[in-house]
């Protein structure tokens, strides 16, 4: 262990983090004593799409492909949330190959173009399927917000987004609507979901529209 941590503070790593399920009591205890503390809880979802609200007035919202020239916006939505620096986005978004950036929804001001809200989803029918996944172990959900950079699971009919609080609950709604249309393989009979509980306006969303499946805390330790 020291020697990770030396071989860490050699490469300016600023940060160091682990995941482990809520039962591992020994092996967190042991990352406590280390110095860790729980920074939040990746909580987890699913939903059954027949049980989600039907959407009004969809022709009158302004939604798009992601471009590059939004990744700045993608950013600043994502502050606190995002694991990259706005110099890797382009290449997680527009070079990855577990998903097309296609996959990337923008809902917009209608004044400014300006990007009130960022949506992401995924519909691959070689992915897992939500409801036989184990809820409560540590893994990271290809494609939500507050994963990128590390190893992820690929699952089937994943939704993420991330706005501004006071558009929370209108946006989250307008984008699932728009990319649950888009979802056209019929492959995903589940939509899935994961969100870290420092969001407390998306944990909202989720909670409101979601199913919770179960959690797993994520543990941080800063280097000097």
């Amino acid at each position: 262990f020291n020697a990770a941590l030396q071989a860490a503070r050699a490469q300016k790593i600023s940060r160091l983090m682990t995941a482990y399920p809520h039962t591992w009591g020994e092996v967190l205890h042991f990352f406590t004593a280390k110095g860790f503390r729980q920074a939040y809880e990746m909580v987890n979802y699913w939903v059954d799409p027949a049980d989600l609200p039907t959407m009004a007035n969809r022709s009158q919202l302004l939604i798009d492909r992601l471009t590059r020239a939004d990744l700045p916006r993608l950013h600043e939505l994502g502050q606190g949330m995002i694991q990259l620096t706005l110099d890797q986005l382009e290449q997680h978004y527009f070079a990855n190959p577990y998903f097309p950036s296609e996959a990337i929804l923008v809902l917009r001001d209608h004044d400014r173009r300006t990007p009130t809200a960022i949506a992401m989803g995924i519909e691959n029918r070689a992915y897992a399927d939500v409801q036989k996944l184990d809820p409560l172990a540590p893994c990271f959900r290809l494609g939500a917000f507050g994963t990128e950079g590390l190893n992820t699971k690929r699952v089937n009919g994943m939704y993420s987004y991330i706005a501004t609080p006071e558009r929370a609950i209108t946006a989250g709604l307008a984008l699932l609507a728009e990319i649950s249309l888009e979802m056209t393989e019929g492959s995903v009979r589940a939509l899935a979901a994961q969100c870290p509980s420092n969001a407390p306006h998306l944990v909202a969303f989720y909670t409101r529209y979601f199913r919770e499946q179960g959690r797993f805390p994520v543990l941080m330790l800063p280097l000097e």
